[in-house]
């Protein structure tokens, strides 16, 4: 799934159906997969596509992010998934990964 080491797509699969059953709401930042094109259509789920710059080798990726909420505008998701790398990061830094 991705570029997620060790992540399966019956992982993912597994995470889409708790995330169906939660009663709040939730922004997930994923890939483009058919499992989630399904759970979306299921669920009546929010999703959209930005396509990004990879960090390292040049070129385009494709994002995902689904919600269960009404979509926030592009600029929007556009800011939250800089935030979300620059935090992977971090996070990957500080375990030494």
């Amino acid at each position: 799934m991705g570029h997620y080491r060790g992540y399966t797509e019956e992982d993912f699969t597994r995470l889409l159906e708790v995330l169906s059953k939660v009663k709040g709401r939730f922004l997930l930042s994923s890939y483009p997969s058919e499992v989630l094109s399904q759970y979306v259509a299921k669920h009546g789920w929010t999703s959209n596509e930005i396509e990004m710059r990879k960090s390292a080798g040049g070129g385009t990726k494709t994002k995902v992010l689904t919600m269960n909420y009404s979509s926030p505008n592009a600029q929007q998701l556009k800011l939250f998934i800089k935030c979300t790398i620059r935090f992977r990061k971090m996070h990957n830094s500080f375990l030494g990964l």
